[in-house]
């Protein structure tokens, strides 16, 4: 699933998009083909150009180039997975879907269970494994108890799907999509294809890259009660990052003005069942930072100490050292109390 980025630019008194220019596999900041040659077009605008059921697309996603690669990628991998063609992993053999040794049909809640352990016995994700489960749970629990696998229709699908719509707090259309997404990669796993037409799930209407005003800024820092809540929304703003990939930043993460984002193999905590951390989607790099960032991380560092975790000298510690859960949740909550959302990534400030 192929998305291209392109600038943004006035050109003759006209806005073009104009593709942009690459170095090798490298980016470069603001630079676009203009017959065939690298141009510099400053604080020019990102989009992102791909095609979504047979319809082509531009959708913005800001000024930052960083941002606007790792958008790129993300994007890449949401269109694969809405294709339903999820990377191949090799299965367990302690976990194959095979029926039992007295040839009775499998129920729905034996396949989720053996389902369980081909998905902790995979490479996957913590967070991944979470959401299947949260989604397989939930469609057990709303389907008749001994249902059998392979009875498994459509219509018991889009009845789950309106159970998730008429819910006293509804899932969202993105929510309720890719659950049922999961469902159908579940069946495939056990050779059941072709249960829902794309065309049938739910659609996701568009949404824009979230971006703060200087005022609406200004209010999420009144907000904050705490230095700690203000160096979550500083570190948000400086990097563009998720939740994830700023629960597991440690300080000697900072070198020579960029913070590097890297597997952490041997960072096992209870958090991601006892494996080590990887960035969603492979993105590995290095993030250039402000002045005003690295000072935050030098203040707070001198103010809070070493982690109490020997191992790792995290930015965002929960109390017994490991990575700090919800700071999403940290974050929406300052935009609460002043009437500003929050959601993840923040388009980066540059100072």
């Amino acid at each position: 699933m192929k998305v291209s980025l392109y600038l943004s630019v006035k050109q003759d008194g006209k806005w073009k998009y104009l593709p942009a220019a690459w170095d090798g596999k490298k980016l470069r900041p603001f630079y676009a083909l203009v017959n065939g040659r690298a141009k510099e077009f400053p604080g020019a605008s990102y989009y992102m150009r791909y095609r979504e059921n047979g319809k082509q697309k531009m959708e913005p996603v800001g000024n930052d180039p960083k941002l606007a690669v790792q958008r790129q990628i993300s994007c890449e991998a949401d269109l694969r997975h809405a294709a339903l063609e999820p990377e191949p992993v090799e299965v367990p053999a302690v976990v194959a879907p095979v029926p039992a040794s007295n040839n009775e049909p499998q129920t729905l809640a034996d396949a989720i269970k053996s389902y369980e352990l081909y998905l902790q016995g995979s490479e996957k994700d913590f967070k991944t494994i979470q959401a299947y489960m949260t989604t397989l749970n939930g469609f057990q629990e709303f389907m008749k108890s001994g249902k059998m696998l392979h009875d498994v229709t459509k219509y018991d699908l889009l009845n789950f799907n309106l159970h998730l719509r008429s819910q006293k707090k509804p899932n969202s259309p993105r929510t309720r999509r890719n659950k049922l997404l999961n469902l159908t990669i579940f069946l495939k796993h056990y050779k059941i294809t072709k249960v829902i037409k794309k065309s049938e799930l739910p659609k996701v209407p568009h949404k824009d890259v979230v971006t703060h005003s200087a005022d609406e800024r200004q209010k999420l820092y009144t907000a904050c009660l705490t230095e700690d809540e203000r160096d979550l929304l500083t570190f948000f703003y400086g990097t563009g990052h998720r939740d994830s990939d700023a629960m597991h930043t440690e300080y000697g993460d900072l070198r020579d003005g960029e913070l590097h984002i890297k597997d952490k193999p041997n960072m096992v905590c209870p958090c991601h069942l006892q494996r080590g951390w990887s960035p969603k989607h492979g993105h590995v790099g290095e993030v250039p930072v402000s002045d005003e960032f690295i000072k935050m991380l030098r203040d707070r560092k001198k103010r809070l100490g070493k982690s109490t975790n020997v191992k790792w000298d995290l930015v965002f510690p929960d109390e017994n050292g490991n990575p700090k859960e919800h700071l999403l949740r940290d974050a929406k909550r300052i935009g609460e109390r002043c009437g500003v959302e929050v959601t993840l990534p923040i388009c980066r400030m540059l100072h």
